[in-house]
């Protein structure tokens, strides 16, 4: 289920609860403008199998439901521009097809594999404080 969030500021904007790539992620949407500021949760990589999801703090199950309902909300947002956190803006089209191919890579238990495997190895960098001196 869909939870949001509506604050007046000056402008009416809508917080959208996405957790998956954490817990607390979140999409604003500006309805005047049509505009979803989506941060981590859906963003330019090729292949929305790449989103990631694989951090400590990240839930695959999570993620899954997160973009289900928002191929929908896309479907029913069609001229929206999506503004992620990383890389080029994506159109409403481009967010939801991200956003399949995510939930078509987690089908199998391959994919899932990965995914934890990949999460163990971060949480050891998390722990150590390894990710504050990362350059990148």
């Amino acid at each position: 289920m869909l939870c949001y969030q509506v604050f007046e500021i000056s402008d009416r904007l809508e917080v959208l609860h996405v957790p998956g790539h954490t817990e607390g992620s979140i999409a604003i949407y500006y309805s005047a403008r049509q505009a979803l500021f989506s941060g981590d949760f859906v963003y330019e990589c090729g292949d929305g199998g790449a989103l990631i999801d694989w951090l400590p703090t990240s839930s695959i199950p999570s993620y899954i439901c997160s973009a289900n309902i928002m191929v929908d909300w896309f479907t029913d947002h069609p001229g929206v521009t999506v503004y992620p956190g990383h890389f080029s803006r994506l159109t409403a089209g481009r967010a939801a097809d991200l956003l399949s191919q995510y939930m078509c890579s987690k089908d199998d238990a391959c994919g899932r594999c990965c995914t934890q495997c990949m999460q163990s190895t971060t949480a050891v960098f998390f722990l150590c404080g390894c990710f504050r001196c990362c350059p990148c």
